[in-house]
């Protein structure tokens, strides 16, 4: 039973269905740490992630942009967590984010701000012990749009350059690891949202 879950986890990762769309800021769970801090402890994690999102498809299809059009995405994301006990745990995520958009030769536009942020109530009933090689978590929580989705310069920026969505969302996550050694040096991670 635990390697089928293994396999439907694996098979229906986010990261299989990847799309771009021209909404703003960043995917804020993949880069969501599976960390679940111990009873009465913090956890804080930082990463930076770059985006090149020039390349437009349709389905698998590459789609001929005549625009010229090069996008990308940076982004600063900060993750802070405290655990209740050994199965409860609180994460924080909060995301800085800078968005260029350069059509033809000379007409680049940036955006730049606090993107959104996520508030997420985690639930970790299995972790590596004697007795298991396996991590499970679930968690449900809140997308927050704690920047800008209006921001303008000379003219109101385009939706896609806005630091946030704007949009209040409610998320579900769940992820399932394998570790390879007891000591957890070597996992094999799936995460669904």
């Amino acid at each position: 039973m635990k390697q089928i879950l293994v396999l439907c986890l694996v098979f229906i990762s986010p990261h299989l269905w990847g799309a771009t769309c021209s909404c703003s800021s960043v995917p804020l769970l993949g880069s969501m740490s599976s960390a679940s801090p111990a009873d009465s402890s913090w956890f804080f994690s930082s990463s930076y992630e770059i985006h090149d999102i020039s390349d437009l498809y349709s389905g698998s299809n590459e789609v001929n942009d005549e625009t010229g059009r090069d996008r990308d995405s940076q982004s600063l994301l900060l993750e802070v967590s405290y655990g209740f006990n050994e199965k409860w745990s609180i994460t924080g995520l909060l995301s800085a984010v800078e968005q260029n958009r350069k059509v033809g030769e000379n007409d680049s536009t940036t955006g730049r701000g606090i993107g959104d942020g996520l508030v997420m109530l985690k639930y970790s009933p299995k972790k590596v012990d004697l007795f298991s090689c396996y991590v499970l978590s679930f968690g449900i929580g809140a997308k927050i749009p704690l920047g800008d989705d209006n921001k303008t310069g000379f003219v109101t920026l385009a939706e896609d350059l806005q630091p946030s969505t704007g949009a209040y969302s409610g998320v579900f996550w769940g992820q399932v690891s394998r570790s390879f050694d007891r000591s957890a040096r070597s996992l094999l991670h799936a995460a669904v949202s």
